[in-house]
């Protein structure tokens, strides 16, 4: 975390940071903030599990202008600038792809649940997927926020739902989504910022028919 502020202070000194840790907040004195997450996944770092990753976003009086999702270990990143789609970068072999969202339907649909058992939003979430289940394909948790979002972004699974959103963890795959055309609103419909704590994040298609089954508001 000190090394990732650190470096943004030194090339845009005027610009706000919010970061995961919280040590190194600071107010923005040009309307631009930067919002990292140095270790998405820390449950898995401090276990050595390789799914874990880097996360930036930036905002521009409030706006998502730019993402970025690094994985390390997969030499993998996603990318997205407002208005100019999402991409994906595998460093491996250079190769790079325009990231699109899937155009399957609900019963073809991969359901991805964010793993917040035991805490204070899982009976949401566990109500949410007990309700969607069973017209889906089949649902999966991968405890990185990386992989939820990019698997939606890519194309490999339509529904990602969350009742634990913190804005560092979001703010990049918010835009990315976006960019890939998914859409993303709170679990009652209604359009969401960093800051919202439960998150529909989906491949579009399948938006409105999830909200009528968890009872949000289409």
């Amino acid at each position: 975390e000190a090394l990732s502020v650190k470096s943004v202070l030194q090339s845009f000194p005027e610009d706000g940071i919010l970061s995961a840790g919280g040590l190194q907040n600071m107010e923005s004195r040009n309307g631009l903030e930067w919002i990292i997450d140095p270790i998405d996944g820390i449950h898995n770092f401090v276990r050595g599990i390789p799914e874990v990753g880097l996360q930036i976003a930036i905002r521009s009086q409030g706006v998502l202008m730019y993402a970025s999702m690094y994985q390390p270990f997969n030499q993998e990143q996603a990318t997205a600038t407002r208005g100019m789609g999402a991409i994906y970068h595998d460093y491996r072999n250079g190769q790079e792809l325009s990231l699109k969202v899937s155009n399957r339907s609900l019963a073809e649909a991969m359901v991805i649940y964010d793993g917040s058992l035991g805490t204070a939003g899982a009976a949401e979430s566990v109500e949410a997927l007990r309700r969607i289940g069973p017209k889906a394909d089949g649902t999966r948790v991968f405890g990185i926020a990386i992989q939820d979002f990019t698997m939606i972004a890519s194309g490999k699974a339509e529904v990602f739902i969350t009742t634990v959103a913190h804005p560092e963890d979001v703010a990049p795959g918010i835009l990315l989504v976006r960019e890939a055309g998914g859409r993303v609103t709170d679990l009652s419909g209604r359009e969401v910022d960093i800051d919202s704590r439960t998150l529909l994040v989906t491949n579009g298609i399948v938006h409105n028919e999830v909200l009528s089954l968890i009872g949000g508001n289409v």
